[in-house]
C-alpha cells in the first residue's frame, strides 16, 4: 500500500494510469476504463472523460472520481486523498495533510482544515471529519456522521442514524436503527444509542451513557 501511495503522488497523471490500469479483460468493466464517466486529478494534473470532476493542487494530493456526476478534490496541503465513486458521489480531503476521504453510492465525504482525518461515507450518506487531527467519521445507509474540532474524535453512524463527536478531544457517538448519538463540548465522552433513541453527553468529561 505504502508503494501504491507513493507512486500516486509522483508519477503523474499518465503514470497513474499505468498502475491502476487493469491487467486483464475481466477487470475492465468496473475499472476508470470502462465507458462510465471518470477522472484522476495527481498533482494537479487531470485527466477526465464524461460529466465527472477531479481537482488537485502539487504536495503529493490525489483525487479520484468514477460515475454520473462524480466529483473529487484534494488540495491545499499535502499528501490529501480523495475517492468518490457511484453517480452523483462527492469526496473532498484538504487544507491540512493526510486527510483521506472515500464516498460511495451518492454519499458525501470530507476530510478537512487538519491533519490525518478520515470520513468514510456510503450508500446515500454524509461523513465529515474535520478541524482537528485524526477525527474519524464514518457513515452508511443514509446517515450523517460528524467528527470535529478536536483530537481523535470518532462518529460511526449507519441505517438512517445522526452522530456527532465534537468539539472536544477522544470523544466517541455511536448510533445506529435510526437513533442519534452525541458527544461533544468536553474530552473522552461516549455516546452510544440505537433503537430509535437519542442520548447526548455534553459539557462533561470521563462520562458515559448509552440508550
Amino acid at each position: 500500500m505504502n508503494k501504491l501511495r507513493t507512486s500516486l503522488a509522483t508519477a503523474g497523471v499518465a503514470g497513474v494510469f499505468a498502475i491502476l490500469a487493469p491487467t486483464t479483460a475481466s477487470a475492465a468493466p468496473n475499472s476508470l476504463y470502462s465507458s462510465q464517466p471518470g477522472c484522476i486529478s495527481v498533482n494537479g494534473s487531470t485527466y477526465t472523460r464524461g460529466n465527472a470532476a477531479c481537482e488537485s493542487t502539487p504536495g503529493g494530493n490525489v483525487a479520484i472520481a468514477r460515475g454520473d456526476g462524480a466529483t473529487a478534490t484534494a488540495n491545499d496541503g499535502v499528501g490529501n486523498r480523495a475517492f468518490a465513486t457511484g453517480a452523483g458521489s462527492s469526496a473532498y480531503a484538504g487544507a491540512g495533510t493526510g486527510n483521506v476521504a472515500v464516498a460511495t453510492n451518492g454519499s458525501s465525504a470530507g476530510a478537512y482544515a487538519g491533519d490525518y482525518n478520515r470520513a468514510v461515507a456510503n450508500d446515500n450518506s454524509e461523513a465529515n471529519a474535520s478541524f482537528g487531527t485524526r477525527n474519524t467519521a464514518l457513515s452508511s445507509d443514509g446517515s450523517l456522521a460528524v467528527a470535529s474540532g478536536g483530537r481523535q474524535n470518532y462518529a460511526t453512524a449507519r441505517d438512517g442514524s445522526t452522530a456527532f463527536a465534537e468539539v472536544g478531544n477522544h470523544n466517541t457517538a455511536i448510533a445506529t436503527n435510526g437513533s442519534t448519538a452525541t458527544a461533544a463540548y468536553g474530552h473522552n465522552n461516549t455516546a452510544t444509542a440505537s433503537s430509535t433513541c437519542t442520548v447526548s453527553v455534553i459539557y462533561v468529561d470521563n462520562t458515559t451513557q448509552r440508550c
